[in-house]
């Protein structure tokens, strides 16, 4: 298995258990070989965790409703565009 694919299954495996990928990579021996191995690797992460929860972009979907069991602002970031008249 090539290096792309070996992280591609990583990322996949701390997405599927909601961890941050500082978190995923303390509690996993292999990981922390995988990226101790591997300078490219290393930076990588390095670079993943400091993108790790910033807005990717702003944007206004058509349609849609969204449920939650508390206010959105909680859950997620919100952008309200300042050239929209959408309340």
């Amino acid at each position: 298995m090539g290096k792309v694919d070996k992280l591609t299954n990583w990322c996949r495996r701390i997405r599927r258990l909601r961890s941050r990928l500082a978190a995923a990579i303390e509690s996993e021996p292999k990981l922390q070989a995988f990226r101790d191995e591997d300078a490219v690797v290393a930076r990588a992460f390095d670079i993943a965790q400091r993108l790790e929860g910033l807005t990717r972009h702003a944007s206004t979907h058509a349609a849609g409703i969204v449920i939650a069991d508390r206010p959105l602002s909680e859950l997620v970031p919100l952008y309200r565009d300042p050239k929209s008249d959408m309340r």
